[in-house]
Parts: structure tokens; sequence; C-alpha cells
């Protein structure tokens, strides 16, 4: 008679509980790093912009932004202390930026009309209030109901 093997094409995996651990750990920590960029986008949608101040200087800060399709505006001057975040207003009300528009900042030293903040490849040219500024496209991020902007010199 013949034997018959009874446990052919079963394997035993010899995993260890400790890399088991580390892979759930890598997963949960990148899902949790993944969270701003997973936001969700619509083109049209305006959140409150949210202005962070990564430089290390103190600054007077003008933007300009879209609340609409269509409708470009401008506000500013806000002052910011280095590390500093501000909720811009105009006029007692929010200032909110369209998802798919891009954001102008233009930055200078507090108590200085030089402009400090610069994009080498692409800059925008505003006006605010008889002033030509020139800006920079700002990197934005979409966190729930706002839209943050880093400031960095």
């Amino acid at each position: 008679m013949t034997d018959i093997d009874r446990t052919g094409g079963m394997r035993r995996d010899n995993r260890s509980p400790r890399n088991a651990l580390i892979l759930g750990l890598a997963a949960l920590l990148l899902g949790a790093l993944s969270l701003p960029a997973m936001a969700e986008r619509d083109k049209n949608r305006a959140r409150q912009l949210v202005l962070v101040n990564q430089c290390h200087l103190d600054l007077q800060v003008a933007v300009l932004y879209s609340p609409a399709p269509d409708v470009w505006r401008k506000a500013g001057w806000y002052t910011m202390a280095s590390g500093e975040y501000i909720m811009p207003y105009k006029r007692d009300t929010k200032v909110r930026h369209r998802d798919n528009a891009r954001l102008v900042v233009a930055a200078n030293k507090k108590g200085d009309t030089d402009i400090i903040i610069k994009n080498r490849k692409e800059a925008h040219e505003f006006e605010y209030k008889g002033e030509r500024l020139k800006g920079m496209f700002s990197i934005r991020v979409l966190r729930g109901p706002y839209v943050e902007s880093y400031i960095t010199c």
C-alpha cells in the first residue's frame, strides 16, 4: 500500500508576532500621515484660508485669492510673527479660497517695504491699495474645512 501525504499543499507560515506588529504599525502610520492629502477635493469648494508663517522673520502678508470661479480678491496686510498661523478676515468676513485655484502670497519683513519671499521660477504680480506687489504661488494643504498656506522665506 502507498502512504498518502495528507499535508501536501499545506504549509505553515512561520511569521513572528513581532514582524506582524511592525507591519501593522507601519500601515497605521502611513495611513495617518496621508490624511491631509486624502481630504475631499472639489474644484469650486471654498474653504477658510489659514496662513502659516514658517519664515524665521516677522512678516506682513497680502494675498490674492479666489472665493468663487472667475472671482479674484485681494486682502492684507496681515502682521504675523515667526511660527504664527492666522485665519484672515476682510471686513468681518472670513477669507475663503477655492481648492483648485492658485493662491498668491506677497510678504515683506515687518516694518520694511521690500518683498522678501520670491519664487524664482514663477511669480505673479498684483496691485493692492495702489502698490504693485510681486507674489509667489503658495503651497497649500487641504484639511477639512480649511486650506492652509505655508509661507517660507
